[in-house]
């Protein structure tokens, strides 16, 4: 047994770090002596579904342990265990069980949880400390805190000058630059900066800054500039002087070349000046003038020459300090405006209580970080000593840094039996994906490496070397490919790591199939989705399941065009984008609904609700023209559904309305129910408000359900997503990113002198090439992004490729240089194979699936969209259920009696109701004279007369809570005291079911303690027919 305190697994794809991970985790268990052991224990990783995994296993191993006889899955595990505890099978089999039981009965000291989870932990119990309110809100939406800190600020525009200023200033640039000068959606963009570990020191640093205080380095910044501007056109004159001085001609220079350069910065024309050309690089040492100048001026500018490139080589200086206080000013405002935002924000953790979840450790880094540990774990409750921290590459500087104290104490410590902590870290650096994220390869490489000692004991390190996800073609292939990428990596540790260390071991899994195919230069999208739906043609032909298959992309734009391409072409899939709750039709027609109920003289919307409710046999052309501008009249006819009536319910009653009347869930639609559960969370938090309501949903377009596991459908993901998943196949299409891509390299905060700078320690600028000649220091950072860019494109690219199991399928171009396309064409070079006119290259054999595919395949589970009520909200009859052409005139006819009796409570009613809906358009005077009669002989029917009086105390479609949680709705409920009459209104034929609902709400009405006296189905047609049950 390992007795190291510290010690730490380099991971690689596939090499069993989770089975490891679990097997250290119940070691430790499992040695313990005393009862509730596992409360020392504090396992953290960084997704809740990690933390699923991880419990689950641990328990299933426990579970398996204590079984008799011990089931063959768990012998291996158990067998290792027993070995390195020194244990029999009986006591091990015994412990087992007694652990089982104890973490159950305790489970929530069974601390396996994210990094935020166990933060969240400390900052709650710190809250006092922290000046928080004890019952602080964590905030998960970034984007809806940004909403309403933004709002706030724009709110001050007006009475705050300065603030306008800035605004106005940050508007007029954006227009500049040829952006849009509304600005709310870049200040939210500039704004998700406070949220970023990577900006955090600085920006602490500047939150006592003013917007004067900004002004005054912008004045002094722009003075500079100036003053820069002038010198290097003072140095240019100066130069071209002296060749006019000792009568030196333009033409007697190599090509005009120094000249030519001169006059440009004379004219102030410094936008375009490039110092790559050979002629500049070689200024000191070459001749300034070509082989036919006449002797005489030969010597002169030899003479001359120390002059020239002196006068050169200061102007050069000055222009790279110009670029870089340049780039300084260019982010003065956009920095004004961060500070400002994050003002706002503050004042919302003041002022309501709620904290962002990126807040946390920067708290305790604050606040805590020079408490002493055991001082912590007082206020905490709980005392750790065993430690376990996956995916550790992914950890930020300041998640480390705030762990590291509790983790020295543990380990550096003994406890009253003399035994001192662990600490078991795992991670891979080449899976290091989320660097724009906070996390920070470089302090796992540094602990790999024994270059960071943060304890006075040393890491032992072990490596996993076996890979035992992928078949022996697909790892040999990996091998090869990523030891021939290493050469892409310019820094020299990360291009040993993937040189020497990235190599894998085989396992029982022999065989397996890669290919890789070459599209032609600048290939449309269309073409890479053909390929796409090639390669799962391949696969299906080969027996293999849809679900088999996983296509892995970077962007979301390339999912969406995948996923819409194989959409059409009859393709099942999954997909982020097809889970979204906003890409369902029927989730858009209900929030469409929702809009009109707000502005229903916005014909937009009425556009969009009749596009979806046309018929499919009729042009919709057509269909939107008559029912646009009379949209409520076609509701109430159509579908007897009265706007304003609607109006006067709930959000959730409004939307189940809608669903009942539109019949929007035949069957079943996760979309739906998803939505629903939104609307549920919504108003039992924010209330009942349709206006309300489509703010949050606005501010949160990413809803989405949830995957269900084992579908038969392809999944679309992008390769962050897939991290730590596996598929049997792969099809990895649009591999042609562009390995250090300078264009789209971030922002540095670069050190500088504060009294320069009106007391900043540090400028943040945007990250280009200029940075390299400023000063060392800029350099190296520019260098470090620069390579730390590198390594997160290849580890993108590893990630990717080691997903498959059996198969992996890239789709890349030809001749796209400094990408992953000229990474495999190279590679495919160095092993003799590439061929200019040949597009496909394969490794090892596509085998046939000789599984039971039918075997495999779960059952498609239908779920139906469940009411409140028994019978939904505005039921539909049969015949609406199927009737999606132009309604019939009994259908008409008894959706109009329907909504006209809900609004008729005495016989005096009917007349002004009828009117009002004339008057709205939503009955015409035909109608009205047809129905007006029949209605009159309802109310004053003999046998049903006295039900439409002040005798009775009357509810028109009132609900009823039934027993079962569940709703009922009446159509007229009579009340005397405790005796109660049931009137329900029918159309068309008598039906047995129609007695039966009736005696459903007689039962209900007798449990809430009312004797109903009368039960009548009165019959709506030519007559009206009351039967008494």
């Amino acid at each position: 047994m390992n007795t190291n305190g510290f010690k730490i697994l380099d991971a690689s794809a596939g090499s069993g770090k989770t089975y490891q991970l679990v097997k250290s985790y119940l070691v430790l268990l499992l040695q313990g002596k005393g009862q509730k052991n596992f409360r020392e224990l504090l396992a953290i990783t960084f997704t809740n579904k990690a933390v699923a995994e991880m419990k689950q296993r641990i328990l299933e191993f426990l579970h398996g342990f204590s079984q008799h006889p011990l089931p063959s899955k768990y012998q291996t595990m158990f067998k290792e265990i027993a070995t390195e505890l020194h244990l029999t099978p009986e006591v091990l089999q015994y412990k087992s069980t007694f652990l089982l039981k104890d973490i159950l009965h305790n489970y929530a000291f069974f601390e396996i949880v994210t990094i935020d989870k166990f933060t969240h932990k400390i900052v709650r119990t710190f809250a006092k400390d922290f000046k928080l309110a004890q019952n602080f809100e964590v905030v998960l939406d970034t984007d809806a805190l940004l909403d309403e800190a933004v709002g706030q600020l724009v709110q001050q525009v007006g009475e705050d000058k300065a603030l306008t200023d800035t605004l106005i200033a940050y508007a007029l640039e954006k227009v500049e630059n040829q952006k849009s000068w509304n600005i709310t959606k870049d200040l939210k963009e500039v704004g998700k900066l406070l949220f970023s570990e990577n900006h955090f020191p600085q920006l602490q640093k500047l939150q006592h800054k003013t917007i004067a205080d900004f002004d005054v380095l912008k004045k002094d910044l722009k003075t500079a500039i100036t003053t820069l501007e002038k010198g290097m056109k003072a140095q240019a004159e100066e130069s071209l002087a002296l060749m006019e001085t000792h009568g030196i001609s333009h033409s007697d220079f190599s090509a005009g070349y120094y000249p030519k350069f001169m006059i440009k910065i004379s004219n102030g024309d410094l936008g375009s000046l490039k110092w790559d050309a050979k002629w500049q690089l070689h200024l000191a040492e070459q001749k300034l003038y070509p082989k036919k100048c006449e002797p005489e001026i030969q010597k002169l500018l030899d003479t001359l020459q120390e002059q020239f490139v002196n006068l050169f080589l200061e102007i050069k200086k000055q222009f790279y300090t110009y670029k870089f206080l340049t780039n300084v000013y260019n982010n003065i405002l956009p920095l004004t405006v961060l500070n400002e935002i994050a003002k706002q924000v503050q004042r919302i953790t003041d002022v309501k209580g709620k904290l962002h979840i990126a807040e946390f450790n920067k708290l305790i880094a604050k606040e805590i970080n020079g408490q002493p540990a055991p001082y912590i774990y007082e206020r905490l409750g709980e005392r750790y000593r065993h430690y376990f921290i996956d995916e550790f590459q992914d950890t930020s500087k300041m998640q480390w840094q705030n762990l590291a104290p509790l983790i020295s104490n543990a380990l550096e410590n003994q406890d009253l039996d003399g035994r001192k902590g662990s600490l078991l870290l795992v991670g891979d650096v080449k899976q290091s994906i989320y660097r724009w994220r906070g996390g920070y390869p470089d302090q796992f490489v540094s602990l790999i490496n024994n270059t960071a000692q943060p304890f006075t004991i040393q890491a032992l390190t072990e490596r996993l070397g076996t890979n035992w996800r992928s078949f022996s073609t697909i790892i040999d292939f990996n091998n090869d490919f990523f030891r021939y990428a290493s050469n892409a990596l310019q820094n020299h540790t990360y291009q040993d790591m993937y040189a020497n260390q990235s190599s894998q071991e085989i396992n029982f899994r022999t065989g397996g199939y890669v290919e890789i195919n070459f599209l032609d230069k600048k290939a449309e999208e269309a073409m890479y989705c053909e390929k796409v739906l090639d390669y799962i043609i391949t696969l299906k032909s080969h027996g293999y399941a849809f679900s088999d298959i996983c296509i892995l992309v970077r962007r979301n734009t390339e999912a969406i065009a995948i996923a819409n391409y194989l959409a059409e072409k009859e393709i099942p899939i999954i997909s982020s984008e097809a889970l979204l709750l906003k890409h369902n039709p029927e989730v858009q027609f209900l929030i469409a609904f929702l809009h009109y109920l707000l502005v229903p003289s916005e014909k937009a919307y009425e556009f969009d609700l009749l596009n979806y409710l046309c018929p499919s046999k009729m042009d919709k052309h057509n269909f939107i023209q008559q029912h646009l501008g009379r949209f409520s009249n076609y509701l109430t006819v159509q579908y007897a559904l009265n706007i304003e009536t609607l109006r006067s319910y709930t959000l959730y009653d409004v939307l189940e309305i809608l669903i009942a009347k539109f019949n929007l869930v035949p069957k079943s639609n996760a979309h739906v129910n998803h939505f629903m559960d939104e609307v549920l969370a919504f108003t039992e938090k924010e209330g009942v408000g349709v206006y309300e309501f489509i703010q949050h949903w606005d501010n949160k377009p990413n809803m989405a359900i949830t995957v269900p596991e084992h579908m038969e459908a392809v999944s679309i993901m992008t390769v962050h997503k897939s991290k730590g998943l596996e598929f049997p196949f792969v099809i990895y299409p649009f591999v042609k990113t562009k390995i250090n891509d300078k264009t789209k390299t971030g922002k540095l905060w670069v050190p500088v002198q504060p009294n320069a700078f009106n007391g900043l320690e540090e400028v943040l600028v945007n990250a280009n090439k200029d940075l390299e000649q400023f000063s060392q220091i800029s350099n190296q950072l520019l260098e470090q992004e620069y390579h730390q860019t590198e390594l997160d494109s290849i580890n993108v690219l590893y990630v990717a490729l080691t997903r498959a199991v059996q198969g992996l399928f890239i789709i890349t171009e030809k001749e796209l240089n400094d990408s992953y396309a000229s990474l495999l064409e190279g590679f495919l070079n160095a092993k003799g194979m590439w061929r200019s006119d040949q597009d496909t290259y394969q490794f090892g054999t596509l085998q046939e699936n000789k599984s039971d595919l039918e075997a495999t395949k779960n059952k498609e589970q239908i779920i139906p969209y469940t009411y409140r009520s028994a019978k939904p909200p505005y039921a539909f009859s049969s015949a609406q259920n199927i009737n999606w052409g132009e309604p019939s005139e009994e259908l008409v006819r008894g959706n109009l009696i329907h909504a006209v009796l809900e609004q008729v409570y005495v016989p005096d009613d009917l007349p002004h109701v009828l009117n009002n809906f004339i008057e709205k358009g939503e009955m015409d005077t035909t109608q009205e004279n047809e129905i007006r009669p029949l209605l009159k002989s309802l109310v004053y029917h003999p046998k049903l007369k006295e039900y439409f009086t002040d005798t009775y105390t009357t509810y028109n479609e009132v609900e009823l809570l039934h027993t079962d949680g569940s709703l009922v709705r009446l159509d007229r409920l009579a009340l005397k005291g405790k005796e109660a009459t049931i009137l329900d209104y029918k159309t068309g034929k008598p039906q047995d079911h129609h007695k039966i609902q009736l005696m459903n709400y007689e039962h209900i009405l007798t449990k809430m303690g009312y004797f109903v006296t009368n039960k009548i189905i009165v019959y709506i047609n030519n007559s009206i027919t009351p039967t008494f049950l």
